[in-house]
């Protein structure tokens, strides 16, 4: 139930922010991966990477930064399709709150 209850905190904080500069919304990071996804995956595994060194997250040992980037890409997609907030919202905060929802770490 707490889980459930961090995620949907977690988007509706996430659909409240505004885009950052610099930052493109989601629907269009989102659009550049429909012809080819290595391109986002590279993206997405820097971002791993970053929240995963600075122990933001807390994925199984045995998890590639391949196969994380795709789980993350497979959410993000997820998400832009139910909610309309997100994918006009900031890619990068919906890049985090895939990485917590996925990979939380215990308190």
């Amino acid at each position: 139930m707490r889980t459930g209850l961090f995620v949907v905190a977690a988007l509706v904080f996430t659909a409240a922010l505004p885009a950052q500069a610099g930052d493109e919304p989601l629907s269009t990071f989102l659009s550049r991966c429909s012809g080819d996804d290595s391109t986002c995956i590279t993206e997405l595994e820097s971002g791993y990477d970053a929240a995963l060194s600075m122990g933001e997250v807390c994925p199984p040992n045995t998890l590639s930064e391949e196969s994380a980037a795709r789980s993350v890409l497979a959410w993000l997609r997820n998400a832009a399709a139910y909610n309309s907030a997100i994918a006009g919202g900031s890619e990068d905060d919906a890049e985090w709150t895939a990485l917590h929802t996925l990979w939380p770490c215990s308190q």
